[in-house]
């Protein structure tokens, strides 16, 4: 009986993601060997999982995948802990806050290591001689003192994302968190007025919802209840799309 007589079922296979090791050298080489995808079966794919891998894996499995059309990958960033997750979820909203004023044309921060800016605005502006006494902020401010409506564009698609290792404490977290905020406070005017207003109406906001709840009838209540469901829906449509 031929082999082309039976029905075949679909068959996913999932596997984790390791495939560049040290030799006695100390060189580094590959060592996957994807024997699973030269088998002879007619209905199948391969999903390889990197796991947070900090050597060459993704760039292999990328030479892979447009070798063997079966081939498909995902991947698990490093650190997807509580911590990670806060921290990707603090650089989310940061990002929306800078990247959605600089749209609107008015910037007012950058972060360094997903910058540009032409070498005659940087001398322009004599560079980092300004801030050579901080500890940090360096970009922050930069972008803070020439900036403008006019000189400033957003680059938002897939390829121009960068990826940090985030710190493995809360404690290193919370001490990068206020390095970072202590250059805020020379921001210009203008800035500083508009960062307070998120966390102000916020701050407003679910102080009514609360004094709503206490002192109100049912009426207020039913209201502030269906306001405060309508803006988290809102915001998290608004997240979770910008997220992607």
């Amino acid at each position: 009986m031929s082999l082309s007589s039976f029905s075949y079922t679909f068959i996913c296979v999932t596997l984790p993601g390791y495939c560049v090791t040290a030799d006695t050298s100390g060189r580094e080489k590959l060592n996957f060997r994807p024997l699973i995808l030269e088998q002879d079966y007619p209905e199948y794919e391969v999903i390889v999982v990197n796991d947070a891998s900090m050597d060459y894996t993704d760039d292999y499995l990328s030479l892979m995948t447009k070798q063997c059309p079966n081939l498909h990958t995902t991947f698990v960033p490093a650190g997807a802990t509580n911590l990670s997750t806060n921290i990707k979820y603090d650089t989310l909203f940061i990002a929306l806050q800078y990247l959605g004023m600089a749209i609107a044309r008015k910037p007012y921060m950058g972060v360094g290591r997903n910058l540009a800016y032409r070498s005659e605005t940087f001398f322009r502006m004599k560079g980092f001689a300004s801030t050579l006494h901080l500890q940090s902020g360096d970009d922050d401010l930069m972008v803070n003192r020439g900036a403008t409506g006019r000189n400033t564009a957003v680059e938002i698609s897939s390829e121009s994302v960068t990826w940090s290792v985030p710190k493995n404490t809360f404690k290193q977290w919370f001490i990068q968190k206020e390095r970072h905020l202590s250059v805020s406070n020379q921001y210009s005017t203008t800035s500083k007025f508009s960062l307070i207003l998120e966390p102000l109406s916020r701050a407003v906001f679910y102080l009514a919802i609360i004094f709503a709840a206490i002192f109100g009838n049912w009426i207020s209540l039913a209201a502030a209840g269906f306001i405060f469901v309508l803006r988290y829906t809102m915001q998290a449509i608004i997240i979770n799309k910008s997220a992607k």
